[in-house]
């Protein structure tokens, strides 16, 4: 009986330190799995300091034989630079593109060959142009230097891109911006992978300079905003610069008027405001960002890094860039639930006909950036 008892007792002591092991294991797994959110959470949005902004249009009307007008560095103090394109339309303005496939089915440089993509109407003529994805095998251009490196856009830098840029025009669309009228359907942007790959094809230039063409069978009339930065010393923070660029765009708004929102034209005394109208342009209903980091050949003591976002509509010189009226009041599908006062959709069309309520504002932790 003796042997009986100890056997049973020997036996409880064993099932419980098994039990206590499985608990150990368990929590162990806990733990690693909390350190694996946390390390995965979204990193907060750094301060943006600018020593000095130079800004110019990218693509005129002006000179037929040369639409696009880059400009080089000026000085070592002035080194973020950005562009924006601006097209003119025949008096004719396209429909918006509806019921897009996916982008990869698409992308095919033979596509980008079609002669129709790029003729460009200047005011009095129709200029044929070349397209940045005809032939193009997508690989760096010599002045990208030995070792050139095409950001990655995961998830989170998209998301990143976007935000900032549907911030802008929350800002605006709301009536909060001053002198500024409120937007009756400023569509919500979101992420098109060919508008990137168009992007992708533009920064493996590794020049501060438009191209001349990036029209698609789905977005013949599409805009561009270049950002450019070079600094003596590797970058510590893309997301930083990404948001230098963006903020830069939407604060030409201080050079702009409702005047120029009404009737999109170049400033009279020449001063840049494309980025910005490019940024709040109602028929924009998708974007896609590609950014490179690399040594020019000529100057491999500055490592510079140049960010292109294209837009699958841009400036229509003589058009309204968005219709002033009560924020969201003419939403087609539904009023976005991040942003009350951008218009969510399913397909992007430009009919003002009809209203939907406003849902509830989620709030955003960038939106103190947008404020005057």
């Amino acid at each position: 009986m003796f042997h009986k008892l100890l056997l049973r007792a020997c036996l409880t002591l064993l099932i419980a330190e098994l039990s206590l092991v499985k608990i150990a294991k368990a929590d162990i797994a806990l733990a690693t799995t909390a350190e694996a959110v946390a390390t995965t959470r979204a990193i907060p949005v750094p301060a943006t300091t600018i020593a000095s902004i130079e800004l110019h249009s990218g693509l005129t009307t002006e000179s037929p034989t040369n639409p696009n007008t880059a400009t080089s560095q000026s000085s070592a103090a002035s080194n973020t630079t950005t562009a924006s394109s601006t097209y003119t339309t025949n008096n004719n303005t396209p429909n918006a593109p509806k019921n897009a496939t996916a982008a990869a089915d698409e992308i095919s440089s033979n596509v980008y060959c079609m002669p129709a993509l790029c003729e460009l109407y200047n005011g009095s003529d129709v200029l044929q142009v070349p397209h940045i994805g005809c032939n193009n095998d997508g690989a760096f251009a010599p002045a990208c230097g030995a070792e050139p490196h095409l950001l990655y856009m995961s998830q989170r830098r998209r998301q990143f891109i976007l935000d900032m840029h549907n911030l802008a025009r929350e800002r605006i669309a709301s009536g909060q911006l001053e002198g500024y009228h409120a937007a009756a359907h400023m569509p919500m942007l979101k992420w098109d992978d060919e508008l990137e790959y168009m992007a992708s094809l533009h920064v493996k230039r590794c020049q501060f300079a438009h191209d001349q063409c990036r029209n698609t069978p789905r977005y013949q009339f599409s805009g561009q905003n270049i950002g450019y930065f070079w600094i003596g010393r590797e970058f510590k923070s893309h997301a930083k610069r990404f948001k230098s660029f963006i903020l830069d765009w939407f604060r030409e708004y201080r050079l702009a008027n409702q005047s120029f929102i009404d009737q999109y034209r170049p400033h009279p005394e020449g001063k840049k405001i494309g980025h910005f109208t490019m940024l709040v342009a109602d028929r924009a209903h998708r974007l896609g960002c590609a950014a490179i980091r690399y040594r020019d050949p000529s100057d491999i003591n500055y490592m510079k890094l140049l960010m292109t976002c294209n837009y699958d509509y841009t400036n229509i010189l003589g058009e309204p860039v968005y219709q002033s009226g009560l924020a969201a009041s003419k939403c087609i599908y539904k009023i976005s639930e991040k942003y009350p006062s951008l218009c969510d959709w399913k397909d992007a069309v430009y009919d003002y006909s009809s209203e939907e309520s406003v849902e509830e504002d989620n709030g955003n932790e960038l939106e103190s950036n947008f404020i005057n």
